[in-house]
């Protein structure tokens, strides 16, 4: 059978997210449709999903982190934190340090 990739030039960005093992999980997909429904501007959102991205479902991180991720300050970090907490799209844990929180999984 004839080779249709022979001689093409391969994208390795997409060849890294092929080779990663990522599981799509139904808390996956349901956080991912609650950030679009955030009751916010396009920008907040965009943010509040890159940080998804770099945290999943069990990521811990704070404000510092979200002010790494989004390259905002840690006072508009700690914004989109309180926007996070009221939409009970994150819950805050304990034993790793104050003010630390991760995207909620479901209660099962």
């Amino acid at each position: 059978m004839y080779n249709l990739n022979y001689g093409t030039a391969i994208n390795e960005a997409k060849a890294m997210i092929e080779d990663e093992n990522v599981a799509i999980t139904p808390d996956y997909l349901a956080i991912e449709v609650a950030i679009d429904g955030l009751n916010a501007s396009q920008a907040t959102i965009k943010k509040a999903k890159a940080v998804f991205a770099n945290m999943g479902i069990d990521g811990i991180f704070g404000s510092s982190d979200i002010a790494a991720i989004t390259n905002d300050s840690v006072t508009a970090a700690g914004n989109l934190l309180t926007k996070l907490k009221n939409a009970d799209l994150i819950e805050a844990v304990s034993g790793f340090g104050k003010d630390k929180y991760k995207f909620r999984g479901s209660k099962a």
